[in-house]
């Protein structure tokens, strides 16, 4: 059975989730370190599709 976008895209939910979690604890304690770390400092992974079932990750 093929997965739908609506399926894929739930299934990237929890895995998003987890990831900017992580990244505001590393901010957090950068920010308690004194450590300079902006907003613009971190880009989540984006992966595009380019056909032939292949994909793209930009950071």
């Amino acid at each position: 059975m093929p997965i739908t976008p609506t399926t894929a895209a739930s299934l990237k939910t929890a895995h998003t989730l987890t990831v900017v979690r992580a990244h505001l604890a590393f901010a957090a304690d950068a920010r308690r370190l004194g450590h300079e770390h902006g907003p613009w400092d971190w880009t989540p992974e984006v992966s595009h599709s380019i056909g032939e079932g292949e994909r793209v990750r930009c950071r």
